[in-house]
């Protein structure tokens, strides 16, 4: 079987306060409410499967994880 690639941009914003900005930082975690971090997620793909995401018009809500790992929670826009 041959693996297809899709490739992801991103484009956005965050804006976080500097306190809790630096709490990040320092590993602590932060619920995602007391800050705005949000995306725009291009898709390439050259895979016939998968080519709809060419066209789509999609956005991600971001979070870090107490683990420190970024979460995305991505929409399509219909």
């Amino acid at each position: 079987m041959r693996k297809r690639a899709i490739s992801l941009t991103t484009n956005g914003r965050a804006i976080i306060e500097p306190e809790i900005d630096k709490a990040i930082e320092r590993g602590e975690f932060v619920d995602p409410e007391r800050y705005y971090f949000r995306q725009h997620l291009f898709f390439e793909t050259g895979s016939p499967k998968y080519v709809w995401l060419n066209g789509i018009i999609s956005f991600a809500i971001l979070g870090i994880k107490q683990t420190g790992e970024i979460c995305y929670n991505a929409y399509m826009v219909k």
